[in-house]
């Protein structure tokens, strides 16, 4: 099967994409440790030594063709036919090519240019697999590829649900080998220490914003806490990197994919390599689920954490659940399961029966890839519930669990009850591209942020992918984050500050808002931690601030 890594062709160290010889075979040896046998030069062409030295290394080349959502006219043609009858005459002159691909995300290719350019390319390349178009499958003429495509970037939840929503579009397809010609990219946090000073043309962009954020992290928690955050963001995203490509393996029509992306840009932090030519993983970390004989784990529901005391039906074995006292690791065939207390709640917890109905999707929701891709029929974003807990009026000093604020709620809380809201003002949030950070003040404690790091991806955002925008509601001063996430894929400035819980003091009562999962095993352990355990916090929100979230209201 085809194990890829995209390559835009940035190149810091050079004045052009030109690699010299050694740095060429050095990069391919490391890729091949890692696990992938392919390389995808996406719209753009090196210096011919890369592709001799992979022709020399057993190395594949994908060839996506330079030309990407360029204006195409009937007047240009004849000069993108003749630019194209220059690329495939190279192409045929290395056995390395293996796929080639005329173009990549065009929503207008033209049919006649698209007619031409496959049986020219037939006629130069007879022996490779060949493409119009590498992208959506609804921009794609089937009759057009010998492999079908798609190019889809999600949280794992959602994956899940992707892959089989995708054997339903495959299945009304002509039968074609399925690839994947970009895809699964996870964020990484810059290391900003070696980079505040760097004022070069590829100088990563926010890095100042980065370092205020872990300004604001070491003077609240501490630099311990800091470095934590660091190799956690880095942890993070290898595992939701390695869930998804397992899913994805775990198919048998499935022929590859190509991972995103070689090294750092700029403006997105995806690399497999740092901006200074630093890789990020070693082969043990890659080569069980990127090598020849991945080693695929299957766990009821494909969740991370369960309740202890039992048997699970895992495959390759079974595996017995030993009862715990507090969130265990247990490994596991290459994965870190957590084991998990049995979440018994006090008598003194209840809810509100005032859950809403789920909220209707947005265009992103719609649709996988934030909405571009194939639509999204078996995964839906719903709120949060808790049928486990009873209805009524806590007892005592109890906590109440709500989905929504009234009046009557609100003077409660802040007259001393803690309120746990769970569907509070909060958007998508994409998970690829964000860095999580967690907290382990109360109600979290030392050590939490490992199993909320390891299950968050999955366990806790399976159906509840949202999160609270509070630095654009100016709460940002206002609470103490528990679980945040900080987007910082593709952005020009400044990374985007999303909580999915946090609490906050309302009069005398706390306010503990919560977007995540409350069903699985993590979801209730967390949601046991959050209603019974003090709090240290002590930021504040006035009363009518939390007010204006009544029914809704953000304004």
């Amino acid at each position: 099967s085809i194990r890829g890594i995209l390559d835009w062709g940035h190149e810091p160290r050079f004045v052009a994409p030109a690699p010299d010889p050694e740095t060429i075979r050095d990069r391919f040896r490391k890729l091949k440790a890692l696990g992938f046998n392919t390389v995808a030069l996406c719209m753009y062409y090196p210096p011919e030594r890369l592709h001799r030295i992979a022709d020399e290394m057993g190395m594949l080349i994908w060839q996506v063709h330079p030309i990407w959502k360029a204006a195409m006219d009937e007047h240009h043609l004849p000069e993108y036919r003749a630019s194209y009858e220059a690329f495939l005459r190279r192409d045929r002159r290395h056995p390395s090519v293996a796929i080639v691909s005329a173009t990549c995300e065009h929503e207008a290719f033209p049919e006649s240019l698209a007619d031409w350019w496959w049986k020219t390319a037939r006629r130069h390349l007879p022996d490779t697999l060949l493409q119009v178009q590498t992208g959506f499958l609804s921009w794609s003429d089937a009759t057009r590829t010998d492999l079908h495509d798609e190019h889809v970037y999600d949280s794992s939840g959602r994956w899940v649900d992707y892959l089989e929503d995708l054997q339903d579009a495959l299945e009304d397809l002509p039968p074609r080998p399925f690839v994947m010609g970009e895809t699964i990219l996870f964020t990484s946090w810059p290391d900003t220490e070696s980079l505040r000073d760097v004022h070069d043309w590829w100088a990563p962009v926010g890095i100042d914003a980065c370092l205020e954020i872990e300004d604001a992290i070491t003077g609240r928690y501490g630099t311990e806490t800091l470095n934590r955050f660091r190799s956690q963001a880095e942890r993070f995203a290898l595992l939701n990197r390695k869930f998804q490509v397992e899913r994805f393996r775990s198919y048998p029509g499935h022929a590859g994919f190509v991972l995103n992306h070689l090294r750092d840009v700029p403006r997105v932090r995806c690399g497999f390599m740092d901006d200074l030519d630093r890789w990020r993983h070693d082969p043990e970390d890659c080569l069980p689920w990127l090598g020849d004989d991945p080693v695929i784990l299957e766990t009821p529901g494909h969740f991370r954490g369960f309740t202890g005391g039992c048997t699970i039906d895992c495959h390759p074995r079974p595996v017995d659940l030993p009862v715990v006292s507090r969130p265990t690791r247990l490994p596991v065939q290459g994965w870190d399961l957590w084991v998990f207390p049995e979440a018994v709640l006090p008598d003194n917890i209840c809810r509100m029966d005032n859950a809403p109905p789920d909220p209707e999707p947005t265009f992103e929701e719609k649709g996988y890839s934030s909405g571009w891709a194939l639509p999204a029929r078996r995964w839906r974003n719903e709120l949060p519930r808790v049928p486990y807990l009873p209805v009524g009026d806590p007892p005592g000093d109890g906590a109440l669990v709500t989905h929504r604020l009234t009046p009557e709620i609100l003077d409660r809380l802040a007259s001393g009850r803690r309120t746990i809201l769970l569907a509070p003002p909060a958007r998508f949030v994409n998970l690829y591209g964000v860095v999580p950070f967690v907290s382990e003040e109360g109600p979290l404690g030392d050590g939490d942020s490992e199993w909320i790091i390891d299950c968050l991806g999955y366990d806790l955002t399976r159906r509840t992918l949202r999160g609270v925008p509070v630095e654009e509601m100016g709460l940002v001063h206002h609470i103490d984050p528990l679980i945040r996430l900080i987007w910082t894929h593709d952005t020009p400035h400044r990374p985007i500050i999303y909580d999915q819980a946090f609490t906050t003091k309302v009069g005398t009562g706390h306010l503990v808002v919560s977007c995540l999962d409350a069903t699985s095993a993590p979801g209730r352990h967390l949601l046991m931690l959050l209603c019974t355990n003090p709090i240290d916090g002590e930021a504040r929100v006035d009363p009518d601030t939390v007010r204006s979230w009544i029914e809704g209201d953000e304004t």
